[in-house]
């Protein structure tokens, strides 16, 4: 690639060229014979004189300055702010005026320097200042350039200031500032330092100048950076010292003398010039540039030149459209961006030749297997997600893949590059995905957006197909995919993939799809979705919304294994708890009958159902259940049978669970439900449901004459004394009086006949003749009654009875002690009185109370007018309760 072209500017001269500087279209040369020569450069028209085989440059010598020196002009500088020229030779520093290269006042002489270094500080920090630094032997100088009106001084106005000087341990061989101008960079014969204006700061040794390298090299560069020679490599610091870059330059040879000029380093070698481009990783060599003679210096400034001892060239750059072409063809997209940033053109267009470089870039890393770093530029330009994606093989139907346009055909991948470029391309995926992410808008359905991520997730399902499948699950599973259902479909199933389209399918909706699945793998025994387990699964995670669905396909669960199908209805989630009840309970009366207890019983343990329908439904389911099983013992008498709740196996147990459930469940409905109790059977239960219908008759008659337990019936008569105070009284009347249980509906399963139980009856009053009315006892009790049996119940009466007479007396003396204090009180208070006189004094503003309203303080015997006391009461009352004042 060309970048500059070698164009002679001087030939032959009849002196000696030692060194040179440059500025503008001007260039000083300075010769050995001590002379200094300013040429003006034109430029011609290149049409014109290349037609004519003219040169294209005119230089023009204007401006000289003859015999300042019988010794060489070893180094020059300038300084274009203040209109100097600097020329060293024969150990001093000349000055001169730039313009017509007059001498000045300001040369140092009588000075044994053999190198000098000048800086101008920029207009940011303030009025600009020129800093020089001389080195004399094996010392540093360091002056300023004093003067009130700054570059704008006259020349007699400015003299040197001293800034201070540093010592070295061997003589200086280049000097360069650094940016701050406080400090400088000096190589000696060894080794670099950074040494510091102020004498009171340390010296800092960088680092040695190398093993073949003879002199030391540095130079500014851009960016406030300063590049340093160590043999045939250039290293790059900050302006205090510090590494600023990962990389090195490898020249080809030893560089005599380095430039910097955007967007390449240019370095004189030996015979050669040898360009490298401004590169962030590794800057690689663009051109090299043979030279006809030895070349003794190159300088750059607007223009750059290099110099041998009778020659003089311009290294001009070729055009930049030209270097641009150039770049591209050979591949060199890096300078390619950096030149077309320099093009002319407006900014659109600047950007779009951008845009087009960095699209071939891209694409030509991925031919180079480069994956990762092609794809990192793709995503900087913001490129299509399908462009990227149509350079893969098979992973886009060929009506999309064949319609993106690229630079060439993308190569093909196979075995481990396919691999590695798959990985990459996933990370991709996914970083765009977030991208498009945040473009949708909440309820976006149908949009250019959610078409790109529908292609971005499948091409990444294919992706992990191929290369890392135990990543198929996390994507299917994210309830926000945007897989292509038909085309995903295929995928999962040709990998076998089933708990994954499992997953597909319910992210998708299709439940009647993965259920159909999950039906047709159950009774595959290898299969990974065999068994009900993942059925039952699947159908408690649905809702309310999907019912149907859930008693269309738990049919076939039930039937395979009841109770853990009955976990579809029962468990403990949200989704099953909102299940509609009454149809689950018709659906399971249908399917299993023996599954309706269990299922009421569920719903009231896990979420408390308190609806009566529910209840008076598992008292019916109990009460079938108690019956069947009772079947066996209608041959016995009523004598014979076990108590209720004591029959062995399932019988003891189910009434249990019955009279249990009558007895604490407070929702179901007694009254719809007594007349689907036998009448001769079941008394325990029938007794249960007449208490809580509050007939306590016909219950307690069932307890005393039919199942004759009098501690049944004393527990009954417990549970309901709190809501009727009789309830003692009614029990001993049954005791005492036969009842006719015809008449209360109730039908005796026992032969013999009914007779009044005396012994309760008198067990009752001894135990509890608290809460039985004794007057009411004694009529009912027959007037044969033995005292003897009696002498428990009236000994306990009498003692109370005597109790409460002693406590009345003791209340009724306490009582009137009090009373009679009372009317102490008042016979006091009353003869307690006030005269009151015209000329009474308000003792609280103390005025007459005249014929005012007046009120008087019983604690101090104060009287003061009404509204003074009312007032007072106010302001005592907001002093309490601050929430008044407002």
């Amino acid at each position: 690639m060309d970048t500059f072209e070698l164009v002679p500017i001087l030939k032959k001269l009849p002196l000696t060229v030692e060194s040179m500087t440059t500025w503008g279209d001007w260039l000083a040369v300075g010769t050995k014979e001590g002379h200094i020569l300013g040429y003006y450069i034109a430029s011609n028209n290149q049409k014109i004189f290349q037609e004519k085989g003219e040169d294209l440059f005119e230089p023009e010598l204007k401006n000289t300055a003859r015999g300042i020196s019988k010794k060489p002009i070893i180094q020059m500088a300038v300084s274009t702010e203040f209109r100097l020229l600097f020329a060293l030779t024969d150990g001093e520093l000349l000055v001169h005026n730039l313009d017509q290269l007059t001498p000045t006042d300001l040369s140092i002489r009588n000075r044994a320097c053999h190198l000098f270094a000048i800086s101008v500080t920029t207009e940011d920090v303030g009025v600009r200042q020129l800093t020089l630094c001389l080195a004399e032997k094996k010392r540093l100088v360091f002056f300023f350039l004093s003067g009130k009106g700054g570059p704008h001084a006259r020349a007699k106005e400015r003299t040197w200031e001293h800034l201070g000087e540093q010592n070295l341990t061997d003589s200086a061989r280049c000097v360069v500032w650094n940016k701050e101008c406080d400090a400088v960079f000096v190589g000696v014969k060894k080794e670099y330092f950074f040494v510091p204006v102020k004498s009171s700061l340390q010296i800092k040794e960088i680092f040695p100048l190398g093993h073949v390298r003879s002199e030391p090299l540095v130079k500014n560069v851009d960016n406030d950076e300063v590049a340093i020679c160590k043999d045939d490599k250039t290293h790059f610091l900050s302006s205090h010292g510090q590494p600023s870059r990962k990389y090195t330059i490898s020249w080809g040879d030893i560089p005599l003398d380095f430039i910097y000029s955007y967007p390449y380093y240019v370095a004189l070698l030996n015979k050669m010039i040898e360009v490298r481009a401004v590169e962030d990783t590794n800057p690689f060599r663009i051109q090299t540039l043979m030279l006809p003679e030895s070349p003794k210096c190159i300088v750059n400034a607007e223009h750059a030149y290099v110099a041998s001892a009778q020659f003089i060239w311009r290294l001009e750059p070729i055009a930049i459209h030209r270097q641009l072409k150039t770049a591209i063809q050979s591949k060199h997209f890096s300078v390619g961006l950096l030149l077309a940033e320099m093009l002319e053109g407006t900014p659109e267009e600047k950007k779009g030749q951008v845009l087009h470089i960095k699209r071939l870039q891209a694409f030509s890393l991925f031919t180079q297997h480069e994956f990762e770093q092609s794809l990192e530029k793709y995503s900087q330009i913001q490129a299509d997600p399908i462009d990227v994606i149509s350079l893969y093989p098979k992973l886009l139907p060929d009506a999309i893949r064949l319609k993106r346009k690229h630079p060439a055909e993308p190569p093909p991948l196979t075995g481990k590059d396919l691999s590695q470029a798959m990985d990459v391309l996933t990370q991709y995926l996914m970083q765009q995905r977030n991208l498009y992410k945040e473009k949708l808008k909440p309820g976006e359905t149908d949009t250019p957006t959610i078409d790109m991520l529908q292609i971005i997730d499948t091409t990444l399902l294919k992706c992990y197909a191929e290369c890392n499948e135990s990543l198929i699950g996390p994507l299917v599973r994210l309830k926000d995919n945007y897989l292509f259902l038909v085309e995903s479909e295929r995928i999962l199933k040709r990998k076998s993939k089933l708990p994954e389209l499992i997953q597909l399918y319910n992210t998708k909706g299709e439940h009647k799809k993965s259920l159909n699945l999950l039906m047709s793998c159950h009774h595959q025994s290898q299969a990974p979705l065999c068994g009900p387990a993942h059925t039952i699964d699947y159908l408690q995670k649905l809702g309310p919304n999907h019912l149907p669905l859930i008693l269309q396909f738990s049919k076939w669960v039930l039937g395979k294994t009841p109770e853990e199908g009955l976990k579809i209805f029962t468990e403990d989630i949200q989704e099953v708890e909102y299940l509609d009840r009454e149809i689950v309970l018709d659906f399971i009366k249908n399917e299993n009958k023996g599954l309706v207890i269990p299922y009421l019983k569920a719903i009231m343990i896990n979420w408390g159902e308190t609806k009566s329908h529910f209840h008076n439904e598992l008292v019916l389911c109990y009460k079938s259940e108690v019956l069947r099983l009772l079947e066996p013992y209608k041959g016995k008498k009523f004598e014979e049978r076990p108590k209720a709740g004591q029959e062995p196996g399932g019988l003891g147990s189910i009434r249990r669970e019955l009279i249990s459930f009558l007895e604490n469940s407070q929702h179901y409905k007694p009254e719809k439900l007594i007349s689907s109790f036998p009448q001769g059977d079941l008394y325990e239960e029938r007794a249960l449901l007449l208490g809580r219908l509050e007939r306590h008759e016909p219950a307690l008659a069932i307890y005393a004459y039919i199942l004759r337990s009098p501690s049944l019936a004393e527990d009954y008569c417990e549970k309901n004394y709190p809501h009727f105070r009789d309830i003692y009284l009614l029990l001993m009347k049954m005791y005492l009086i036969t009842p006719d249980l015809e008449k209360l509906g109730i039908e005796s399963p026992r032969r013999d006949k009914l007779e009044s139980n005396m012994k309760s009856a008198l067990a009752l009053l001894s135990k509890y003749h608290e809460v039985i009315d004794t007057s009411q006892v004694l009529n009912l009790l027959p007037p044969d009654t033995p005292l003897r049996d009696l002498q428990v119940f009236l000994t306990s009466v009498l003692e109370k009875k005597s109790k409460e007479r002693r406590t009345n007396q003791v209340t009724k003396s306490l009582i009137f002690a009090q009373h009679v204090q009372v009317q102490r009180e008042r016979i006091r208070s009353e003869g307690t009185f006030y005269h009151i006189t015209d000329d009474t004094i308000c003792d609280h503003c103390k005025k007459k109370l005249g014929d005012s309203a007046f009120a008087w303080n019983a604690n101090n015997g104060s009287i003061v007018h009404y509204y003074c006391w009312d007032a007072n009461q106010i302001k005592q009352e907001r002093a309490k309760n601050p929430g008044l004042n407002s």
